[in-house]
Formats: structure tokens, C-alpha cells, sequence
């Protein structure tokens, strides 16, 4: 859990410094073409991808900290405080593997940083999640929220508070 602001930022700030050194900065580079490296690079970047989206300004984690909530698991978080998180899950706006695939390409760390800070999670239940679409059009796609078109999303309980 995030406690702070400041531990917020550092904790971006590192996962940045990792992907820079990982993909930029390794002696020897990894060559993102052969399997056995892609798949090193894959692993590593998918862990910095979680860390990062799960990293947030607000209290109370990556759930009670997400800044987006749909208005359903909103409803089990206000009946069900303490047991709440065992119906939603922490989905990942723009999608976990479209985001590595776009930093497996990343041409430098202003590009990194980019693709990194466009990561955004939203608390959603299960059941909604089986219903969100999955494109194969990674590349076209503009506008990720697209995919919960029939999930209403609010701000997450903490997201009033200061940190």
C-alpha cells in the first residue's frame, strides 16, 4: 500500500529508473528478438506495469485507493466494508499486455514514462469484468474507457481525501 504522496512518488519514479535500465541501459542489451530475452523483458516489464498502476496518490491501496469505481462494486464496498474485496477486482483500463507490448517498442524513456503514466485502473466487480470486450486492435485504440461503455464508473471512496 501506498502511505504517502512522497512514497508514492518515489515508487513511480523507481519503477521508471527500472524500465530505463531494463531496456536502455542493460550491458549486454537484451535482444528483444530472441525468445529467451522477450520473455525476461516481458516477465520483468509485466511486474513494473502492476506496480505502477497499483501505485496510488489516494489511501487505502489499490482498491480503496483506485481513483475510478464502478457504481456496482461502489454499492458492495458501501454494504459490505470489510468484505468487499473478495467480489471486485483491479482492472487495468489500458489493458497490462497492450502496455508491454507499446514498452517492448518504447524508442526511449520519454516514451516509457508516456506509456506508463497512461496506465489507469478502475475497481470493478467480477461479474462486470467478464463482460468487458478485449480488442485485438491494440495499436488503433484512442480511447481504452471505450471497453466499459456499459459500466458506470464514480470516484473511488478515497479519492476526496488528501493523501
Amino acid at each position: 500500500m501506498i502511505a504517502s504522496r512522497k512514497h508514492y512518488d518515489q515508487t513511480r519514479r523507481a519503477i521508471r529508473i527500472a524500465c530505463d535500465a531494463l531496456l536502455f541501459r542493460a550491458n549486454p542489451a537484451l535482444d528483444r528478438s530472441k525468445p529467451e530475452d522477450r520473455f525476461v523483458l516481458k516477465s520483468a516489464l509485466n511486474e513494473m506495469v502492476w506496480k505502477y498502476s497499483e501505485a496510488t496518490p489516494y489511501k487505502g491501496g489499490k482498491y480503496l485507493g483506485c481513483a475510478w469505481w464502478s457504481e456496482k462494486a461502489m454499492a458492495v464496498y458501501r454494504k459490505d466494508k470489510t468484505s468487499f474485496s473478495s467480489k471486485v477486482i483491479l482492472e487495468h483500463v489500458f489493458p497490462r499486455s497492450a502496455a508491454i507490448k507499446q514498452l517492448m517498442m518504447a524508442p526511449d524513456v520519454a516514451e516509457v514514462r508516456g506509456i506508463l503514466d497512461s496506465l489507469e485502473t478502475c475497481v470493478i466487480l467480477q461479474c462486470e469484468h467478464t463482460d468487458i470486450p478485449t480488442p485485438k486492435d491494440w495499436e488503433s485504440r484512442k480511447d481504452w474507457w471505450e471497453r466499459y461503455r456499459h459500466v458506470t464508473c464514480v470516484p473511488g471512496p478515497n479519492v476526496h481525501e488528501e493523501s
